[in-house]
């Protein structure tokens, strides 16, 4: 058993303003549907395409500077971003006040680590917005086509049905070979030790760890996919990648809320992985964070198929079958 470093700071107990319900584990649990999880995701992913056809129809691209344009763009999708990202969170903290949350009849959820409030709250968002925005934009944005255009096109729509998951999938491969690795090899250990300090991780956390750990996260999978992606001759442009990334954000949020009920990672696709039983619910990667230290297992952060090949899945306490309750749906608000 590896015991942290002494000078490492270990997350204090949250502090809810109203305390959630605590349920033992053998206690039956509500199901989040999966619609509830695309309309979010999916509505937000619109936003930033509205108001930038909007822009066209009132012919502020036909008559302002290339510059103005082009950091015009880049505001609307990263203040876009930022609002999506708060608003799923506010969603999954407003369900938890229904569900509770995992082993919480054993521990509270982590806070923020001591020092650590403006870093998380403020510089991470931030900086993580701004590089897969400015990544987005640099690699496939094109001013001169309107996004009604495009997404108008015959087939857009189907092709992005796979697309999503097809990027979630590639995308969990090289995340879960760097993430395998940083655990197995002691030297890289030390790039992401921050991230596990915290046992029963909150959604501020997601995104706490060592700088080269938020790097990777925030560019490192998201361009390695992109480019496995087009190196297979697969298209991704603007629009769809856009939308890939909020699927991508949804459940890395997802999987730090700790919410006490079946919720599973809502790919596209996730109805194939369940007939392999390799889809990603919430409790996979709290499980991770709550029993992993250097040694570990549930190394996906968008579902379990790589884990389920490599054979590092571990099983599941509270949401096995027995504990679903199929009569008690929640939905996601979308406000």
């Amino acid at each position: 058993m590896h015991k942290k470093p002494p000078h490492m700071a270990r997350p204090s107990p949250v502090a809810e303003r109203t305390s959630p319900p605590m349920f033992s584990k053998d206690v039956r649990m509500p199901y989040i549907s999966e619609w509830s999880q695309h309309r979010i995701i999916l509505l937000y992913s619109m936003m930033p395409l509205a108001v930038i056809q909007l822009l066209v129809a009132v012919g502020f691209f036909s008559t302002a500077t290339p510059w103005l344009q082009h950091v015009a763009v880049f505001f609307i999708y990263y203040l876009s971003y930022l609002a999506s990202m708060k608003q799923q969170g506010r969603a999954f903290k407003a369900v938890a006040a229904q569900t509770g949350y995992l082993d919480g009849d054993a521990s509270v959820r982590d806070g923020l680590p001591r020092g650590s409030r403006f870093k998380v709250l403020v510089v991470i968002p931030v900086v993580l917005g701004t590089m897969r925005v400015a990544m987005l934009l640099l690699l496939t944005c094109n001013i001169h086509e309107p996004p009604l255009h495009h997404i108008t096109r015959q087939g857009w729509w189907i092709s992005l049905y796979f697309t999503v998951s097809i990027y979630c999938l590639v995308l969990d491969f090289w995340y879960y070979l760097v993430h395998r690795i940083l655990h197995e090899l002691r030297p890289l250990w030390r790039f992401h030790r921050t991230h596990h300090t915290t046992k029963h991780p909150n959604m501020r956390l997601a995104a706490y760890a060592d700088v080269e750990q938020e790097f990777f996260d925030a560019v490192g999978a998201p361009l390695l996919a992109y480019v496995s992606i087009r190196a297979a001759g697969i298209p991704l442009d603007l629009y769809s990648w856009w939308i890939c990334l909020q699927y991508v954000s949804h459940t890395e949020i997802m999987g730090h809320s700790g919410l006490r009920a079946y919720l599973r990672a809502p790919l596209t696709l996730a109805w194939l992985l369940r007939i392999i039983n390799a889809e990603l619910v919430v409790e996979d990667h709290d499980l991770h964070h709550r029993h992993g230290w250097r040694q570990a297992h549930n190394y996906g952060k968008q579902s379990r198929l790589w884990d389920r090949i490599f054979g590092t899945c571990s099983s599941r306490i509270e949401t096995v079958p027995e504990n679903i309750d199929w009569n008690w749906k929640i939905d996601l608000p979308l406000y």
